[in-house]
């Protein structure tokens, strides 16, 4: 049972070859494992009696009491370690993919949605705790999506689950094989695999029931559990056992590196020969490998070749013409122009004429590959595109083997102790309300009992044989009640849950923040199971990534709601296209490409007093080191894009209001200023007024003045003029007088 060579097997092989593994891996420590984990279920649901002990005490009159404390724990457990969705954390290998990473991690997020993750983890989590070990598959629903398909995840009964048994790791990466195996009608195959109705009808087979039986009586309830047979089908309806069966192998992997455009692509044996038929076009001893890029470059040469054609003709006409124009071309050496080459080919015969453009190296490379048997029949094979087994086991109290330990395991026997001691609790207290009394033998006993049934009752008795002695039982201590409580205490130390986790007020802190520091505290003793199943939840998620880059070729667009009602859209391997409408080769988002480690983010899956969280982000608001919306996303506030919506209208309105506000104010300070001005130019205007007022008053009187002036001046000019004609006329009557005189003297002389 070599698993090199499970490729090579025929059907019937193959089919042989699984129902002798499922022999092996179905060993008697397996089955013991297997027992146990269906006891500690049953446990948990109530049967905690044997039917040995259920015979003794009701011989002695006892109630097999079920006082369950470890049901409560387990569905506190789950609520703890489930109460949010885990977050996932894509980081790329090379920087150059980071915004394929982001679209990754909004990827794992819808994945995890479209699986119904949150209840496939609660389911997960009750296994882990119950049975010890909580397993998770990886898988593609090739019915989803409208036929689509999508890579989702499920959780799978660990009873199913058959493990190598010289596995030691706790993750059974070290597993040689691993199947999973459960029986079905052939009618639930028919549903699951309608596409191998012949094989399925045809099939047969050994049954080997999936029942497990354990001693315990009936308890409170009478759980059902899987693998349990029913009377509910058709006669013509049969049980056949159904086996997924998963080994590891190695393959030959191809990485082809192709000079031209820096591109690496990984393949297989099957991929290599499919990359070589490729065609490709050698266009100017460019390689192109896309037909409608090579179109494009090919019109547009041509183009460009006629375009320079007719140029250089133009040229020749001109240099005929022209002896200049001749010796410039010479000169220049310029020469016609070439046509361009375009080759078609194929990449084989490019990779075999030069070695140098494409480089290929065969790598071995493991690879998980399943078969699916149903009885006799082999339904199909394929080879998984992840390197480990695609079913996550998770393990809780790990022994160094595949068949791990439980919590309810470890505190049976505390639960055992607490039934012993209510029901001895419950015997005492019907003894004691019912009181027994010896009486000498001989005695009336039927008369007695109706007459001490009696209120008020006078009963005549003879004590000459001896008085009746009643007889009470002996006080329980109170260390049988501090006991009790300890087992409970116990029980909840050992699923690292409290009372406090539980809302429980005994012994609970006087303030809030008391109360929530001892809820954080309290959550200190779970978080190794946290980490246990995130490094679990890790595993899957670079397995569904492996499936992610294998499945997801063609472009998809999905959206992710939030619980705060915001929507956030993604999209992978989008085309990229001209304005022409010609795909240009870029692929957007191609998740197929790149190297990525997936992270859960520690503590996120756990809850949190939401009180002090969201106090702790208003301080860190009030001091301006995050926004707004980080804050109400802490919130329960739902229609959170809504508010922020109405936040920032509310706020541009109050900018309005403000902006208005500032107009009026400063229209208000301008109005002030023109009254200021309207008053001071009044002022002047009034001040000029009766300036002009003064000065017309001041150049009347100066008129008046100068015309008073002016008629004195008349006045003295015209007196000085009178004056001088008076003294002309006064000289002229002495010179007419002295002439007058002189010829008077003349005559006298003659």
């Amino acid at each position: 049972m070599e698993t090199p060579s499970v490729l090579k097997m025929t059907a019937e092989e193959m089919v042989t070859d699984t129902i002798e593994l499922f022999e092996l891996l179905n060993n008697d420590k397996r089955h013991a494992w297997a027992e146990r984990a269906r006891e500690d279920e049953e446990f948990r649901f109530g049967k905690q009696w044997t039917a040995e002990q259920d015979a003794i005490l009701r011989t002695r009159g006892q109630l097999p009491l079920v006082i369950n404390r470890i049901d409560p724990a387990v569905e506190l457990a789950k609520a703890v370690l489930t109460a949010n969705n885990p977050t996932f954390r894509v980081v790329p290998v090379e920087d150059s993919d980071n915004q394929i990473a982001i679209a990754l991690n909004g990827l794992l997020e819808y994945i995890w949605r479209v699986s119904d993750g949150k209840r496939q983890l609660a389911r997960l989590v009750e296994d882990y705790v119950v049975k010890g070990m909580g397993c998770m598959i990886a898988y593609v629903d090739v019915t989803a999506d409208g036929g689509r398909g999508e890579v989702k995840v499920k959780h799978i009964n660990p009873l199913s689950v058959y493990i190598d048994p010289d596995s030691r790791e706790d993750s059974c990466e070290d597993a040689a094989y691993m199947m999973v195996s459960r029986t079905y009608t052939k009618r639930q195959l028919l549903n699951i695999y309608p596409q191998y109705f012949t094989k399925i009808k045809d099939a047969t087979g050994d049954l080997i029931t999936d029942e497990i039986h354990t001693d315990a009586v009936t308890g409170v309830v009478e759980p059902v559990f899987e693998g349990s047979y029913n009377q509910l089908h058709e006669e013509d309806d049969e049980y056949i056992r159904g086996y997924e069966r998963y080994d590891k192998i190695w393959i030959k992997q191809f990485r082809i590196f192709e000079r031209w455009s820096h591109r690496e692509i990984e393949t297989d044996e099957d991929g290599i020969e499919e990359y070589m038929q490729r065609p490709a076009w050698i266009i100017n001893d460019e390689i192109y490998t896309e037909e409608n890029e090579a179109a494009k470059t090919t019109q547009q040469l041509l183009q460009e070749y006629q375009q320079q054609q007719q140029e250089y003709e133009q040229m020749l006409q001109a240099a005929e013409q022209d002896p200049q124009v001749a010796e410039m071309m010479i000169a220049q050496n310029i020469m016609p122009p070439t046509e361009p080459t375009v080759i078609k080919t194929n990449l084989r015969d490019i990779y075999e004429n030069s070695d140098e453009l494409i480089e290929i190296v065969s790598v071995p490379l493991q690879r998980i590959v399943m078969h699916v048997v149903v009885g006799d029949k082999l339904l199909y094979k394929r080879v998984l595109p992840c390197t480990e087994y695609p079913i996550v086991c998770i393990m809780n109290r790990h022994t160094g083997s595949p068949y791990p330990i439980s919590d309810v395991s470890l505190v049976k026997d505390q639960q055992r102790f607490i039934n012993k001691m209510k029901s001895l609790l419950i015997a005492h207290t019907t003894a004691a309300t019912n009181v027994k009394v010896i009486v000498p033998t001989g005695s009336n006993v039927e008369l007695i009992r109706q007459q001490w049934a009696q209120p008020s009752a006078i009963i005549e008795a003879d004590f000459s044989e001896g008085i009746p002695q009643p007889v009470q039982p002996l006080p329980l201590p109170n260390e049988l009640y501090t006991n009790i409580q300890q087992g409970k205490d116990d029980i909840e130390y050992q699923f690292g849950l409290f009372e406090a986790m539980m809302g429980s007020n005994n012994n609970a802190p006087d303030t809030a923040r008391g109360i929530m520091m001892l809820d954080e505290f309290g959550q200190r003793r779970i978080k190794p199971k946290m980490e246990t199943i995130e490094r679990g939840l890790e595993r899957l998620c670079e397995i569904v990534l492996s499936y992610v880059q294998t499945f997801y070729v063609s472009e998809k667009i999905f959206r992710i709601l939030s619980p705060n009602n915001s929507l956030t859209e993604y999209a992978i391997n989008r085309r990229l296209y001209d304005d022409a409408g010609v795909f240009t080769g870029t692929i957007e988002n191609n998740v197929a490409i790149g190297r990525y480690d997936v992270y859960v983010q520690g503590g996120s899956m756990l809850p949190s007093n939401r009180a002090a969280q969201l106090a702790f982000y208003i301080e860190a608001y009030k001091e301006g080191l995050i926004d707004r919306v980080e804050v109400l996303k802490k919130t329960e506030i739902f229609d959170i894009e809504g508010v922020l919506q109405r936040i920032d209208y509310i706020e541009q309105l109050e900018r309005t209001v403000q902006e208005l506000q500032d107009q009026v104010g400063k229209l208000q300070g301008d109005m002030q200023t023109r009254e200021r001005e309207l008053f001071h130019t009044k002022l002047d205007n009034a001040l000029t007024k009766e300036m002009a007022n003064v000065q017309s008053t001041t150049k009347d009187m100066q008129r008046d003045q100068g015309l008073a002036k002016a008629r004195l001046s008349d006045v003295v000019t015209n007196a000085a003029k009178a004056a001088q004609l008076e003294v002309e006329k006064i000289k002229l009557e002495e010179r007419e007088k002295a002439r007058t005189q002189a010829e008077i003297d003349k005559r006298k002389k003659k």
